[in-house]
């Protein structure tokens, strides 16, 4: 499938002035910097990149490269339609353990320092095993795509930030309501089945409490309160205009 807005606005600013030149002079230092990442860890590049080669990967197996790409390509998708389209490549590396955070546990992580995602590894996951599940349901392939869509909205928001970055919370909003959004119906319909919650009423209620204790309910709340906005980009607008609550480094 072909994303003509997304990379027409990225490569389209050949034809803008003097601060679109230097957009697109970043755009190609980073991808050169990514591409050296992927070097490093014996990538075959041409198997390494996908969503037009805006997204590289590094993944020992063919099937977590799949599910990477897939759940990028759905996150950035959405991300253009509301206005968000990718302005530098992405590399998401694929992993067998995260211990990026510590005394936490993470699926996945975008770390805002050297603009990397890392995703666990299908083979991470036990199928089946109530501890571990995606959103609450438990773990297959569909799900497992959607932590990439999940991670990738991070790296994207990311590339529209101001100079003092987003909050925490505010940046969870957007990933949890893309992620859902980029399930099948299916999935949507058991995950409202399984969190029985109401909306956020407005983003001034989108807080770092029931985050940290019930993420799973923040991101069905998150999800429905995006999804029922009559001005879904007036939601982003307010959310950059709220959330300037200091940095937060991993999201």
């Amino acid at each position: 499938m072909r994303h003509g807005p997304v990379f027409a606005r990225l490569f389209g600013m050949l034809d803008g002035g003097r601060g679109s030149r230097t957009a697109l002079v970043s755009v190609f230092a980073g991808g050169l910097i990514l591409i050296g990442v992927l070097l490093a860890h014996g990538t075959d590049l041409r198997s390494g990149r996908c969503v037009e080669g805006v997204v590289m990967v590094i993944a020992q197996s063919q099937a977590d490269r799949d599910a990477a790409c897939d759940g990028a390509e759905r996150a950035i998708l959405v991300l253009d339609g509301l206005g968000l389209p990718v302005l530098s490549p992405i590399v998401v590396h694929v992993v067998d353990e995260i211990d990026d955070i510590q005394g936490a546990s993470a699926l996945g992580t975008f770390d805002a320092r050297t603009r990397l995602v890392k995703v666990l590894a299908r083979s991470a996951y036990s199928l089946g095993s109530i501890d571990e599940t995606v959103l609450g349901l438990p773990f297959d392939d569909e799900l497992h795509a959607s932590v990439f869509a999940h991670e990738v909205t991070h790296a994207v928001f990311h590339q529209h930030e101001a100079r003092i970055p987003l909050s925490y919370t505010a940046h969870e909003y957007v990933a949890y309501s893309v992620q859902v959004m980029t399930l099948p119906e299916d999935y949507r319909r058991r995950l409202l089945d399984r969190f029985d919650v109401s909306p956020f009423t407005n983003v001034n209620q989108v807080n770092g409490i029931m985050l940290a204790f019930d993420p799973n309910s923040f991101g069905v709340k998150a999800y429905l309160h995006f999804r029922d906005s009559a001005d879904q980009n007036a939601v982003l607008r307010g959310l950059v205009r709220a959330s300037r609550a200091g940095v937060t480094e991993w999201y």
